[in-house]
Protein backbone atom coordinates (compact mmCIF):
# COMPACT_ATOMS: atom_id res chain seq x y z
CA UNK A 1 0.00 0.00 0.00
CA UNK A 2 3.08 2.49 0.98
CA UNK A 3 5.96 1.34 -1.56
CA UNK A 4 7.33 2.91 -3.83
CA UNK A 5 8.68 -0.12 -5.78
CA UNK A 6 7.17 -3.09 -7.72
CA UNK A 7 8.19 -6.01 -9.04
CA UNK A 8 10.79 -9.44 -8.47
CA UNK A 9 13.01 -8.69 -5.41
CA UNK A 10 16.67 -8.91 -6.77
CA UNK A 11 20.18 -8.44 -4.92
CA UNK A 12 21.84 -9.97 -2.30
CA UNK A 13 18.45 -9.64 0.34
CA UNK A 14 16.35 -11.72 -2.76
CA UNK A 15 19.39 -14.30 -3.05
CA UNK A 16 19.40 -15.07 0.92
CA UNK A 17 15.44 -15.58 1.45
CA UNK A 18 15.71 -17.81 -1.70
CA UNK A 19 18.55 -20.09 -0.76
CA UNK A 20 17.68 -20.15 2.68
CA UNK A 21 12.98 -20.70 2.18
CA UNK A 22 13.22 -20.74 -1.39
CA UNK A 23 10.86 -18.14 -2.21
CA UNK A 24 10.91 -15.74 -4.86
CA UNK A 25 9.31 -12.34 -3.76
CA UNK A 26 7.19 -10.19 -6.06
CA UNK A 27 6.15 -6.84 -4.54
CA UNK A 28 2.79 -5.50 -5.63
CA UNK A 29 2.70 -1.79 -4.63
CA UNK A 30 -0.87 -0.57 -5.66
CA UNK A 31 -0.08 2.57 -5.46
CA UNK A 32 3.02 2.04 -8.48
CA UNK A 33 1.19 -0.60 -10.52
CA UNK A 34 -2.44 1.10 -11.08
CA UNK A 35 -3.85 2.87 -7.61
CA UNK A 36 -6.49 1.52 -5.75
CA UNK A 37 -8.49 -0.04 -8.73
CA UNK A 38 -5.85 -2.68 -8.61
CA UNK A 39 -5.79 -3.57 -5.25
CA UNK A 40 -9.50 -3.33 -5.57
CA UNK A 41 -9.66 -5.90 -8.13
CA UNK A 42 -7.24 -8.22 -6.28
CA UNK A 43 -8.74 -8.45 -3.39
CA UNK A 44 -11.98 -8.69 -5.02
CA UNK A 45 -10.74 -11.88 -7.20
CA UNK A 46 -9.07 -13.48 -3.61
CA UNK A 47 -5.66 -12.63 -5.43
CA UNK A 48 -4.06 -10.87 -2.90
CA UNK A 49 -1.26 -13.12 -2.40
CA UNK A 50 0.67 -14.95 0.54
CA UNK A 51 1.72 -12.14 2.51
CA UNK A 52 -0.51 -8.40 2.17
CA UNK A 53 0.60 -6.00 4.44
CA UNK A 54 -1.93 -2.80 4.56
CA UNK A 55 -1.40 0.70 5.20
CA UNK A 56 -1.94 4.13 4.59
CA UNK A 57 -1.54 7.60 4.89
CA UNK A 58 -4.89 9.00 2.64
CA UNK A 59 -8.04 8.43 3.09
CA UNK A 60 -9.39 5.67 1.66
CA UNK A 61 -12.75 4.65 2.66
CA UNK A 62 -12.15 0.65 2.32
CA UNK A 63 -9.50 0.81 4.87
CA UNK A 64 -11.76 1.26 7.64
CA UNK A 65 -13.70 -1.17 7.54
Amino acid sequence: MLGNKAGEQTGWFAKIVKDKFNIEMNMIASNVEGGDTKFATMMASGDLGDIVIFGSDSDNKWLDA
